[in-house]
């Protein structure tokens, strides 16, 4: 071990000391602080009063001082340490900033956390390129010391590290804090709730220890099928406990991130000698995390783009062959893909609305398969003349069809959307960037492992496919990659879009929530009304262009239990506005009814729930519409031609019906294949998003010499 001066007796600085020391390394290790007190924890002898002197006395510093004490610190030191191996756990300090303050090139920045008090800290940290394979020891060695050692790939992982690490301690205790609580509310002393936390997170961690089982399976061992525990966790489920502690580790990583790349009020005056954030491998882009991968390293985004540019030029042949050889090794596959697929459902309550989205089953792999299949079938939609004329003065202008380069899709608990983007990129000649939701992150890493294999197969570049990690904060950074990612589509829910229209600074094609609505006319069939509302509520009532309000015309009230009633054999709730309720009431099952409600109108249910709405016209009809519809499907059911043309000329949305199902707003219904979306915006793309939507144009100009007067 190489001797080392600690600068800075604190909590942090001390556990060092008492580390190394209870490993008989005291003879390597000194401690310096101006508080006199703190540096009783040391000898006499194995103390240093003056900073400066310390880089002629040993060969490795170690900075645990507070941030803000840092540029006071540099003030008395200048470049003593500039020949020194320098080790930072200051947070919010990056390399760059120590090395133009110090002038050391061999730096070490870390991130240790509360657990080096008892000799269990978790330290990740990151070397810049000058320390050598001496100094990487001893680096080990020290970190060692104090509890478990991790060594990062970037130092912008430190960001996400200290997100679910360095701040893990607190986690630990508002868990402690939140069981001390129960048990007080349950009447239980202060003194025993305390001790009763400490004996849970206790028991816990000498389980997991144990390594005999993981965390999730030790839940799994300990929740029985309908007993109290179950009960505890799907409450928690619902009021989205993961999604909560997913944001919240987001957060943290966002303030790390802003105080690594804002930290001038701890910067001392620049001087000279110092390392460049080249040398020391500091940049701008933001690294994928060990435990969460919050940003996507910029180097990943430009190979993805380099691939584009070769895959623009892939002849249609092979990129046939390549998608009927994915199709089969996905069916290959298939016990792999279902295994991972079942980790994912394992985390979901069955009751969630986004459960049978994310299920998948050897039919419905089948399905993808054949959806690939018939993408490969599809004409190629680039290179298309879209629009060809000779001007006067001879010049020949073409329009035609090209890729777009690099689309970005983020979506939820769809592991179906993997392929189906990705085939539908590829077939039109476009790299992917593909972020799906945590809930199927293990079914999409399957999915994406078997893409990345044919592509290796093919002698393809796997960068033509980048998945990006589970978590919602992964997204920022392909959200602002202008020039590597020309347009990016999100797939989910109002909010996840709302977040991408705002935070995006590259074009988004919005893919809109699918508020749907069924209007029966005067007009209507009632067999006809039942069956297609029937259909289109209860087909797969997870799917976005399931129907959640159907607007019935007062004069068909008496024919209304009729068309509802056969929900009620799939325990389809309704609320039924005054009119409606009043009809159904007494007939149709109670516990599935209620008064309708003004947030039942305009909302996108993704449930087997209806709301009902009654009209007196064809004009209130329009309104309701007009009022909550998201534009995507609108249906309505009528056998008067006036009625049926009126509607599907003042109903603005993606995709309007006469006498049919909404559950039809689907690209390979329309014909296209696998769609990539349902566009409920206007411009580029509008309804189902097949492969036109995935290319853009250029004007090809062939002259003889013409210059422009």
């Amino acid at each position: 071990m190489i001797s080392t001066a600690i600068i800075g007796a604190g909590t942090m600085g001390s556990a060092f000391y008492k580390g190394l020391s209870s490993q008989g390394k005291a003879g390597k290790i000194w401690l310096c602080d101006q508080n006199e007190d703190k540096l009783q924890v040391a000898p006499a002898n194995r103390r240093i009063d003056n900073p400066a002197s310390a880089g002629k006395t040993v060969e490795c510093i170690l900075l645990a001082v507070k941030p803000q004490s840092f540029a006071e610190l540099m003030a008395t030191v200048g470049n003593a340490w500039s020949g020194t191996l320098v080790i930072s756990i200051m947070a919010g300090i990056t390399m760059k900033t120590i090395a133009d303050a110090t002038g050391a090139s061999a730096i070490v920045r870390a991130m240790p956390n509360l657990g080096a008090r008892v000799g269990h800290s978790i330290t990740g940290w990151y070397p810049s390129s000058a320390v050598t394979p001496a100094q990487l020891k001893h680096t080990e060695e020290l970190f060692s010391a104090i509890g478990m050692s991790v060594r990062l790939k970037e130092e912008a992982q430190i960001d996400g590290f200290t997100a679910v690490a360095g701040s893990g301690p607190a986690y630990v205790f508002l868990l402690a804090e939140l069981l001390e609580n129960a048990a007080r509310d349950l009447g239980i002393d202060e003194a025993t709730g305390a001790q009763i936390a400490r004996e849970l997170l206790g028991a816990g961690s000498l389980l997991l220890n144990e390594k005999e089982r993981s965390a999730a399976q030790w839940r799994e061992a300990v929740t029985s099928k309908g007993g109290t525990t179950e009960a505890a966790l799907r409450v928690m489920k619902e009021k989205g406990l993961s999604q909560i502690f997913s944001d919240a580790i987001a957060a943290a990583t966002d303030r790390s991130r802003s105080l690594s790349h804002d930290d001038k009020s701890h910067q001392p005056s620049p001087r000279g000698g110092g390392a460049t954030a080249g040398e020391i491998g500091c940049s701008s882009a933001f690294g994928s995390a060990l435990f969460v991968s919050p940003w996507v390293p910029t180097e990943q985004l430009q190979a993805t783009k380099q691939a584009s540019r070769m895959l623009a030029g892939l002849p249609e042949q092979e990129v046939n062959a390549f998608l009927l050889r994915l199709a089969d090794a996905l069916e290959q596959d298939a016990e792999k893909i279902l295994q991972a697929n079942q980790r994912d459902l394992a985390r979901m309550n069955p009751e969630d609305p986004k459960f049978d989205r994310l299920l998948l089953n050897q039919e419905r792999i089948q399905a993808i398969a054949k959806d690939v299949r018939t993408v490969a079938g599809l004409p190629s939609p680039v290179g298309k003349i879209l629009e060809e004329h000779t001007r006067p003065n001879g010049l020949k202008i073409t329009k035609i069809s090209v890729p777009i380069g690099v689309i970005g899709i983020v979506y939820e608990a769809r592991p179906n959307v993997t392929v189906d983007s990705f085939s539908l990129c590829f077939k039109s000649r476009n790299a992917s960037t593909l972020k799906g939701g945590s809930d199927a992150s293990f079914s999409n890493e399957a999915l994406a492992a078997c893409i990345h294999r044919v592509l290796r197969d093919a002698s393809l570049p796997e960068e033509i496919l980048l998945l990006l990690p589970p978590d919602r904060s992964a997204v920022t950074e392909m959200l602002h990659a202008r020039g590597l990612v020309d347009v990016v589509i999100p797939r989910g829910s109002q909010k996840l879009i709302d977040f991408v229209r705002e935070e995006a600074t590259i074009p988004v094609i919005e893919t809109g929530a699918g508020i749907v609505h069924i209007y029966v006319d005067q007009s209507a069939d009632v067999a006809m009304a039942a069956s297609v509302i029937f259909n289109a509520k209860t087909r797969r009532p997870g799917v976005c262009n399931t129907v959640d309000t159907v607007i019935i015309h007062a004069d068909r009230l008496s024919d209304l239990l009729q068309i509802m009633q056969p929900l009620q054999a799939s325990r389809v709730r309704i609320f039924a506005d005054k009119p409606a309720f009043d009809h159904l009431s007494g007939s149709y099952d109670s516990s599935l009814l209620e008064p309708a409600k003004e947030e039942h109108f305009g909302t996108e249910f993704l449930s087997l729930k209806l709301s009902v709405a009654t009209v007196r016209n064809m004009d209130e009809a329009l309104a309701h519409i007009r009022c909550h519809s998201s534009g995507h499907s609108e249906s309505i059911i009528a056998k008067d031609q006036e009625a049926i043309e009126r509607f599907l000329r003042e109903v603005d949305a993606a995709a309007v019906y006469a006498n049919a199902s909404t559950a039809f707003t689907d690209g390979g219904e329309f014909g296209l294949g696998a769609e990539i979306g349902i566009s409920t915006q206007k411009l580029h793309a509008r309804g189902p998003m097949g492969l036109e939507a995935l290319t853009s144009y250029k004007w090809i100009v062939r002259g003889n010499g013409q210059i422009r007067a």
